[in-house]
């Protein structure tokens, strides 16, 4: 070819690269620096290709019409341009999925709320044999006559579900006499309802656009694995606040009253809105103004909505306007403060029966992930410990039902507060290097009898000192299979060229394009196996009502197998107990104790609906199928019953701290009044006897 011919060429195909790189959008430079950063770090990622695209695709559709309200099967064969073309997207190669995919959206958002509307206007009666599916393989309408059939459906499973949600009195029979004379007034409710998350939906366009955006973006990172997840970079100050001791907070809560009407539901003592002696309970939210913004009439917002952006801005100072009893409104300035985040703080607490039984319960493995030096989980539980010990406990039952993990470290931490010396666990990064976690310190903190306790919501850090402990015979784990997640991730900026080497400063990362929650690593046993897919199988098995719902690692889309790694570790384990003794008097318990009984029952039924995936809409059939979900709370407590196993007490150091704190006294007030009612730590009250007259 010749020279110029040649030249001009290149000259086309560098301007032509150029053209497509300059008209990116924002949301395309974003998505192509998520996809590289993934691929980049993650553990074992996957191809991009037509498959990961078509997946993308039938993912999006799904998470935002999750019951087939809204696309009828010629709106998503319209949208079908683009399901194989979102990894082209990916490295450049034209747009316009998410322009598409949202402008149908919303056209169909307000053409579903038309219909509903409709709907509302009239009484609904609740006499025809008929249902409501909710299968994941329920096809999508085929054309306008089943769409408007579907819609009628599921408002009519609305306006159901809303009757006998308001019907608080149980002594009141669920009869139609006594609830359908609220029909109208349901019916209108929630037609008001519509209409305000409409009002916003067509007033924040920008809104809409960013959540588009925002649920792109995290379908892209979650078609990885279940746990890479994109975050922008307020919710990822969130993220860490449920992994912390502290959180920064107005200092109150917010509720909907009958009306409609949003109100302050309690005040945190010693919270912003409690100094300030101007917000009280029960005042009506009229207006929140965050500073350098608009007032925002919250009339037009839900309590999720509202909830939502308190939660934004860790130090960001907002004017709320409230209405009180005596119809004074008055606007209030506050500024988040730091206050101790109560779902993550550990209780120790004395169970005393024949023998003084320690417990502990560990909502998560928290940690200090900024600046100031909060408290850390491992140092809380020590502490704990030692007020326990002072009180000659005789066993130690350390309790991580729904315990969903956190800092790996922290459990690490943990884990050689009860072991001597030796390795904790192993960690495999994506460059196939095992790393081996040992104890950070020589000897114990606590040596004595002990029980852990977990169940299917167990996971991830959780699921590591569960394992630990049992590899090395050092507990008894009590409960049902766990999780089954044993990977680890680690928050990362949009930045592809950032390295995680010793030069990496997350203080330093960029926050404008956002964040990925990334897995870097899987985590391994002692055993040299892992706990992903298969969970902490306990050695003394007791049933657990998550076995209904089947929500496991192994459940999810695009988890990481189940392997192990070869690498010679040496540790020491202590002589074993007999858990088979254990297990066989523990059936025997339970085979004839009431509640775990009609568990039993309630599991296989629930098991059964789920695989109908259908509600029924006939007045009698329906108030059937809600009561067969009534497994928690007030029925467990009646099952139960009051133990008559041990009474329960706090330590004296809390209960001479409690006299100091009126706030913590109420709050333990609830602890030991929940404690009191659960037959699972009863249960495990009776195995650490079990154990303690085995090792006589």
């Amino acid at each position: 070819m010749h020279k110029k011919s040649t030249f001009i060429l290149s000259a086309v195909l560098f301007l032509s690269c150029f053209t497509v790189y300059a008209q990116q959008t924002p949301l395309q430079k974003q998505a192509i620096i998520l996809k590289r950063v993934i691929e980049k770090n993650h553990y074992s990622p996957r191809p991009v290709n037509d498959s990961f695209s078509a997946q993308v695709f039938d993912r999006m559709i799904k998470k935002l019409d999750p019951y087939k309200l809204y696309f009828t099967a010629q709106d998503i064969a319209a949208l079908g341009i683009y399901r194989n073309k979102i990894d082209d997207e990916l490295i450049g190669k034209g747009w316009g999925f998410t322009d598409a995919f949202a402008k149908l959206y919303k056209a169909r958002l307000l053409r579903s709320d038309s219909i509903r509307n409709r709907l509302l206007d009239k009484p609904f009666t609740f006499a025809a044999q008929e249902f409501f599916s909710y299968a994941d393989n329920q096809q999508p309408p085929q054309d306008d006559a089943e769409h408007q059939l579907r819609i009628s459906r599921y408002t009519k499973w609305q306006v159901l579900s809303k009757l006998i949600d308001d019907s608080v009195d149980d002594s009141i029979p669920l009869a139609k006499e006594n609830l359908l004379k609220e029909e109208p007034a349901v019916r209108k409710k929630l037609k008001e309802r519509s209409a305000k998350k409409m009002a916003g939906f067509t007033k924040e366009k920008e809104a809409f656009n960013t959540a588009i955006a925002t649920l792109y973006l995290q379908t892209i990172a979650s078609n990885f694995d279940p746990h890479t997840e994109y975050f922008p970079a307020d919710e990822k100050e969130e993220f860490e606040e449920q992994l912390s001791s502290q959180s920064m907070e107005y200092g109150f809560d917010l509720e909907e009253d009958e009306d409609g009407d949003i109100k302050i539901g309690g005040l945190v003592p010693g919270g912003a809105a409690w100094k300030s002696g101007n917000v009280h309970n029960d005042d009506i939210l009229l207006q929140i103004k965050p500073e350098g913004e608009s007032a925002i009439n919250v009339k037009d917002a839900s309590t999720e909505e509202i909830s939502a952006l308190l939660a934004k801005h860790s130090s960001k100072k907002i004017e709320v306007t409230v209405k009180s009893a005596d119809g004074t409104v008055k606007t209030i300035a506050l500024q988040k403060e730091q206050q101790r985040n109560e779902d993550n703080i550990v209780h120790g607490i004395v169970l005393k029966g024949t023998k003084k039984i320690g417990y502990i319960s560990l909502p998560s493995f928290y940690t200090d992930w900024g600046e100031e030096k909060g408290s850390s989980c491992a140092n809380d539980v020590a502490k704990e410990i030692v007020k326990l010990k002072k009180e000659n406990i005789d066993g130690l039952i350390f309790d991580l039902r729904y315990n969903g993990g956190g800092s790996l470290q922290e459990a690490v931490e943990l884990a050689g507060i009860f072991i001597d010396i030796g390795p904790m666990s192993l960690v495999r990064g994506s460059d196939a290097k095992t790393f081996i976690y040992k104890d950070p310190n020589r000897g114990t903190i606590y040596d004595g009898p002990m029980v852990v306790m977990i169940n299917g919501q167990s996971a991830s850090a959780s699921e590591l000192l569960a394992g630990t402990l049992q590899d090395y015979k050092r507990a008894v784990v009590v409960g049902s299979n766990s999780f089954g997640k044993a990977t680890m991730q680690s928050i990362l900026p949009l930045d592809s060229t950032l390295k995680l080497d010793a030069t990496y400063n997350p203080k330093n990362a960029p926050k404008d394009l956002g964040f990925v929650k990334l897995t870097l690593g899987k985590l391994f046993r002692v055993t040299c196996k892992t706990a992903q897919l298969n969970g902490v199988v306990p050695d003394v098995y007791l049933q657990d009502a998550f076995e209904a719902m089947e929500y496991t690692e192994r459940s999810l889309p695009f988890a990481l197998p189940s392997d192990t790694v070869m690498k010679t570790v040496v540790y020491t384990p202590l002589k074993a107990t007999p858990t088979a003794q254990l297990q066989l008097q523990s059936s025997q318990r339970t085979g004839g104790d009431v509640f775990f009984t009609d568990l039993k029952k309630m599991i296989v039924l629930l098991k059964q609906i789920r695989q109908e995936n259908k509600v029924p809409l006939q007045w009698e059939a329906y108030t059937k199928w809600i009561k067969s979900f009534d497994i928690h709370d007030e029925p467990v407590k009646t099952a139960a019953g009051k133990n008559k196993v041990f009474t329960i007490e706090n330590s004296g150091f809390d209960n001479a701290m409690m006299k100091l704190d009126d706030y913590q006294k109420e709050l333990n007030e609830y602890v030991l009044e929940d404690l009191a009612d659960d037959p699972y730590i009863e249960e495990a009250f009776h195995v650490m006897m079990d154990m303690i007259d085995l090792k006589k």
